[in-house]
């Protein structure tokens, strides 16, 4: 995935892979694999599929928690 987002990116290897997924608007395969398996959960207990509105909500959902890793990783160890 790195190769590819710097490939899209136009960027040198040196930037992060986080930093380079952010600029490519790649989401992570695992936050992406967990969104799918929200998806495919909520329609099974639903017994229908997922309308727009409630893809997007969990769409939203992966957009927040790719957000707060970058947070995370930006305040960097403490001490």
């Amino acid at each position: 995935m790195r190769l590819i987002a710097i490939r899209v990116t136009c960027a040198f290897h040196t930037v992060s892979h986080e930093a380079v997924g952010i600029i490519a608007g790649i989401i992570p395969p695992e936050i992406m694999a967990m969104e799918l398996k929200r998806v495919y959960d909520r329609s099974k207990s639903l017994g229908r599929r997922l309308s727009v509105d409630e893809r997007k909500d969990e769409r939203q959902a992966s957009l927040n928690e790719w957000q707060k890793r970058w947070m995370w990783q930006q305040q960097g160890p403490i001490g």
